[in-house]
């Protein structure tokens, strides 16, 4: 998919950016209501039902033909849920979608077209196009530098975006760099134990991860973990994606007996509150089968590798997650004497290596 982009104007300060609303508890049939009730549901997790409100608001806008700021705003709720769900090509489009509504409108708006770039870019870097997700990303920061004071949250949310973007392509000082100012902003305005806070370190420690700095990443995961059990939730989406981190950092040193337990912990929320296709089981269900199979469990580890490829099938969300399990799963069959089903296997992940 062609990515768009957006040009914007630079206009008088706009004032802060709008966080979630806060919902309602019973459905209602005007489309600004129902994304009350859908974000507030987003909150809670619970994106199904929140996807199924916001399609009816959506719906609805459009039998009116209706393109206006409304839809737009409930287009980015949209883009939200599918990319805490890990469907990230889906995201991007409700997010590009938003962004044109919302640069056309009589007076661009802007802080509102910057939340959708944010989201589009975030997408764009996790589909593996680094140079146009740093593009828009930048795009969404200057906008905000330019209408905000310089330490608004949404400032941080930017700054976060890029950390993560430069810690996926190696640039780690610069990534470092962001997370830590986006802390910092984050700290002041919501208190140091808050979910953005948490998000942020928990970010740092998949730096200091990939660096290879696991003594570092370690007590950020847990304190990320222990933050989120705290301010989303024992069995929050938050919870289980940090759940995953720390699950990773203690295979990678040989904790077996720790690792597998909280890696299943994190694939019961995630059957819980995802939906059955989400990338984001299906990375645990791989992470599982590495465990498995490291302590000769090859029966046990061959039921994860097939439960993680069939889902990276149906949702064709992640060439890079699919291409590691395809592969995993080839050394699982050749270990195992079948050589000629691991060369199906590794034929396949080369296919998709090759595509992206």
């Amino acid at each position: 998919m062609q990515s768009k982009k957006f040009k914007y104007l630079a206009l008088p300060a706009l004032g802060a950016s709008i966080l979630l609303a806060a919902g309602f508890a019973v459905f209602h049939s005007d489309p600004g209501n129902m994304k009350s009730e859908a974000d507030k549901l987003i909150e809670k997790d619970n994106y199904t039902q929140a996807q199924n409100v916001l399609q009816n608001a959506i719906s609805t806008k459009e039998k009116g033909k209706q393109e206006d700021l409304g839809k737009a705003s409930l287009l980015l709720s949209m883009g939200k849920i599918k990319a805490n769900q890990g469907k990230y090509s889906e995201s991007r489009k409700f997010f590009e979608d938003a962004a044109e509504i919302q640069n056309k409108a009589m007076r661009p708006q802007l802080l509102q077209l910057a939340e959708s770039l944010t989201g589009a870019g975030s997408a764009l870097f996790q589909e593996g196009q680094h140079e146009k997700a740093e593009e828009v990303l930048q795009q969404a920061l200057t906008i905000r530098e330019n209408n905000l004071d310089a330490g608004d949250p949404a400032i941080a949310d930017s700054e976060n975006a890029l950390g993560e973007l430069y810690y996926t392509t190696g640039f780690y000082p610069q990534a470092e760099a962001m997370f830590k100012e986006a802390s910092a902003i984050y700290e002041k305005k919501f208190g140091a134990e808050s979910t953005k806070v948490a998000i942020v370190r928990n970010n740092l420690g998949g730096l200091y991860f990939m660096q290879g700095k696991v003594a570092q990443a370690e007590p950020l995961f847990r304190w990320s973990l222990s933050t989120f059990e705290r301010t989303s939730g024992k069995d929050s989406v938050n919870a289980a994606n940090s759940l995953v981190n720390l699950a990773e950092v203690l295979r990678l040193q040989k904790r077996y007996s720790e690792a597998e337990p909280i890696l299943k912990r994190a694939v019961a929320i995630y059957q819980t509150k995802l939906d059955k296709d989400s990338p984001h089981l299906a990375n645990a269900y791989n992470n599982l089968a590495l465990i498995c199979r490291v302590q000769n469990r090859m029966a046990d580890a061959e039921t994860y590798y097939k439960q993680s490829i069939a889902i990276y099938d149906k949702t064709q969300e992640s060439k890079n997650g699919l291409a590691s399990a395809l592969n995993n799963y080839a050394e699982l069959l050749q270990a195992t004497a079948r050589p000629a089903e691991a060369s199906q296997m590794r034929f396949r992940a080369q296919n998709k290596i090759a595509q992206r």
